[in-house]
């Protein structure tokens, strides 16, 4: 199963930078534990997730992988999840991010000087005006993700109208995330 490999051990607590302390890369890296592929993600992975790791502090987020100038609200929460692939050139962390809008799983690959490559969502829950839009993924050895995106109304019913959808994506050997390749 995904989070029974070995490095998935619980914290004893939340993960905060100290105040005034700066914020390197090389700890950032150590809130996430590589994992063996292949592994699928889906809405029990939340659940794994949070009973291995205390939530991340947002100041982590904002120094490594948000954009300048993006605002969250005080609602949102961050979990760090798993290093996902390592190469020459780049690295791949996957973290958890819940907001009033749903919950979310990303990709965020980066340099290995720590410099922000790509970034994009792979499974999740999002809540939308006439419904649930749910995505599940599986990423394989070679680092393709095949996602597999449903939506589903009100009452709990899979929308006929061509809603559920899958799509392929793949991490470059750049480190850049590809859809649809």
């Amino acid at each position: 199963m995904l989070l029974h490999q070995e490095g998935f051990q619980g914290t004893t607590g939340p993960i905060i930078p100290k105040k005034k302390e700066k914020l390197r890369f090389e700890d950032f890296l150590n809130f996430f534990p590589p994992v063996e592929l292949p592994l699928s993600i889906s809405s029990d992975t939340e659940k794994l997730i949070s009973e291995a790791h205390e939530p991340l502090n947002a100041a982590w987020m904002y120094e490594f992988v948000l954009e300048y100038g993006e605002e969250l609200d005080e609602f949102t929460e961050f979990m760090p999840c798993f290093c996902l692939a390592q190469s020459e050139k780049f690295l791949g962390l996957v973290y958890w991010q819940a907001s009033l809008e749903g919950s979310a799983y990303f990709l965020a690959t980066f340099s290995l000087a720590g410099h922000i490559i790509d970034h994009k969502i792979l499974a999740g829950t999002l809540y939308l005006e006439d419904g649930i839009k749910q995505m599940v993924c599986t990423v394989a050895k070679d680092w393709s993700i095949q996602r597999v995106e449903g939506h589903i109304d009100a009452q709990g019913q899979l929308l006929k109208e061509n809603t559920t959808q899958s799509k392929r994506l793949q991490i470059t050997l750049d480190g850049e995330i590809l859809e649809d390749v």
